[in-house]
């Protein structure tokens, strides 16, 4: 009787702290998340051709920061390769692919893919747009063929076309060299304007010839080509320094560029980066923490080995207004484009090749002299 109290006791304190224990390690884990509206479009309405940037923005609502990947899907097809980030808790990262579409419409789907330490929640690793549109524009007038109500330009609205029987998409159905609008016989290769009784004009005296005046033409002056400007490092620092000691004296963060680091990775050391949140006209500055320095809105950069790298991107418009951000870029040891890894092994390699050759050695038979 009291063995059987003992372990009935024992049961009490065992699920008394499971049901302690799972509240706190909740609230513990990694929660990552991403929903449709992390999802953006550069540019937002595409066209045909058209090289497509994807931007996904990762939250992290969870108590403890996480590392993971971001895959892109484009009609439940992987898109490039996983893209790697971090994201600290009450922050967001933002990565990107590039993308060139056809016409027509696409499921384009983003999902955070080896999440480490594991995610809580894996019903918000994954966010879809089931109707993305890439258009059409036929006649190359700046308007998509959804909105146009003339898609080929020929000054007859596409539902007339329609109904008279002559093709929307095409200036010149028949193909004679004469447009819809001004050939009488649109669908007719053999004629394009009516029969009409030719009157013969009265004989009329030639024209008296009229003096010609001789006008000079003064060309207009070349304008001067102007040259990118480059900037030495000396001089980038020195911005750098100048936009952190301004931010250090606004009061007001309203009076701060609210920046952001988008970010796609193009091989083991090879990054691309582009600066969100600020003018296009703005002067841009990197910092890529391995003593190299760079300049411009969209740069690519090649870092110098494994390492964590902490990238600063510190930005000013014409009006004074700066702003600050960092990113933290990981490149791990182990990859096959990393010389020291083809190096061990290659060692690896021989070693296992040398100890095959001792063992067929080995098994040969040998012969007594």
């Amino acid at each position: 009787m009291i063995g059987i109290i003992k372990l009935s006791m024992f049961k009490k304190a065992l699920l008394t702290s499971l049901f302690l224990f799972l509240p706190l390690a909740a609230q513990g884990a990694a929660d990552l998340a991403i929903s449709p509206a992390d999802i953006k479009f550069s540019p937002a309405k595409p066209l045909s051709g058209d090289a497509v940037r994807i931007y996904a923005s990762v939250r992290n609502t969870g108590q403890q920061d996480a590392r993971l990947s971001v895959r892109f899907f484009i009609d439940g097809k992987s898109l490039g390769s996983d893209q790697p980030t971090s994201v600290v808790v009450g922050q967001t990262s933002t990565v990107f692919m590039d993308w060139t579409p056809n016409e027509g419409y696409f499921k384009v789907a983003v999902e955070l893919v080896d999440i480490n330490p594991g995610d809580g929640q894996a019903e918000n690793n994954r966010a879809e747009i089931k109707d993305f549109l890439v258009n059409l524009d036929s006649d190359h007038d700046g308007k998509h063929d959804t909105e146009d109500l003339d898609d080929d330009n020929d000054g007859i609205d596409d539902g007339v076309e329609i109904i008279n029987g002559t093709n929307p998409l095409k200036w010149d159905t028949d193909g004679d060299g004469v447009g819809d609008k001004d050939d009488a016989y649109p669908n007719d290769l053999s004629k394009s304007k009516k029969e009409v009784i030719v009157v013969p004009e009265p004989k009329r005296e030639p024209p008296v010839a009229e003096k010609i005046t001789e006008v000079a033409v003064t060309a207009p002056a070349a304008k001067p080509i102007v040259k990118e400007k480059t900037i030495a490092p000396a001089e980038a620092e020195a911005a750098i320094i100048k936009i952190e000691e301004t931010i250090k004296t606004l009061a007001d963060p309203s009076e701060r560029l609210d920046l952001v680091i988008a970010k796609s990775r193009l091989g083991w050391r090879g990054w691309e980066f582009e600066a969100l949140g600020a003018p296009t006209t703005a002067n841009y500055l990197w910092d890529f923490g391995d003593k190299q320095l760079g300049e411009g809105r969209q740069i690519k950069h090649d870092f110098l080995g494994s390492g964590t790298y902490k990238v600063t991107l510190s930005a000013s418009d014409g009006a004074g207004t700066v702003g600050q951000t960092e990113e933290t870029i990981v490149i791990g040891f182990w990859h096959l484009a990393n010389i020291y890894v083809q190096v061990i092994l290659g060692v690896l390699a021989l070693g296992i090749i040398a100890l095959i050759i001792a063992l067929i050695f080995d098994l040969l038979p040998k012969y007594e002299d």
